[in-house]
């Protein structure tokens, strides 16, 4: 995997293109820290859909016995590291360092480098590097979001009959529906207040 994450961020940071997706939709800003509770009950609707999400997801994935997960589109590394907590092996990509690294604090919280986890890296250069098996990946609010530009299709592609658990809601894009119907089954599902931004567990059907 790390071979893997050092290729990802080599070819992203070689790359000419620009970043593909905005890894929170605008105003930016941070997220809290994942122990300041009261910070995230001052924004209900966000603590749905990140905080408690995280939590829900990392401990689905340790109940299927999930031993490592991709976290693409990571923005602050938080989830990835909610999958840690719980005995996992988790890794995050993303293109903006200003999150990235936002929350290191609660890498050091519980002894862990958040470099060793975290690396540069976007949709592209993940799909120019992608040629092996992975357990588990993750797009969290991701493929319903308008900044996704037609990867998922690209992106569903590359990864069939090699990702066993994908954690993500439903594409726009018909075709890419199409090759994730095809290819897995939802196992389990996380409801949010918009329907187009509920999320799955997909089991690969292989």
């Amino acid at each position: 995997m790390i071979k893997l994450l050092k290729n990802i961020e080599e070819n992203y940071l070689s790359s000419p293109d620009v970043v593909s997706w905005n890894s929170v939709s605008s105003p930016f800003y941070l997220w809290p820290s994942i122990y300041n509770e009261n910070e995230w009950d001052k924004q209900p609707h966000l603590k749905l859909k990140r905080l408690q999400m995280w939590y829900t997801f990392s401990k689905q994935l340790k109940k299927l016995q999930v031993s490592e997960v991709l976290d693409i589109g990571t923005a602050s590394g938080q989830f990835p590291l909610c999958c840690m907590l719980q005995g996992l092996k988790a890794y995050g990509i993303d293109p903006q360092s200003y999150f990235l690294y936002s929350n290191v604090d609660d890498y050091k919280e519980n002894g862990l480098d958040p470099k060793k986890y975290l690396f540069k890296g976007d949709v592209k250069s993940f799909i120019n590097c992608f040629n092996e098996s992975i357990e588990c990946i993750s797009l969290l609010n991701f493929f319903h979001g308008d900044d996704w530009n037609g990867r998922d299709l690209e992106f569903l592609k590359k990864i069939n009959k090699k990702v066993k658990y994908l954690v993500t809601s439903y594409p726009k894009n018909l075709q890419a529906k199409k090759i994730l119907d095809t290819n897995y089954e939802i196992i389990y599902e996380y409801k949010q207040l918009a329907r187009y931004e509920d999320h799955f567990i997909f089991k690969s059907k292989k």
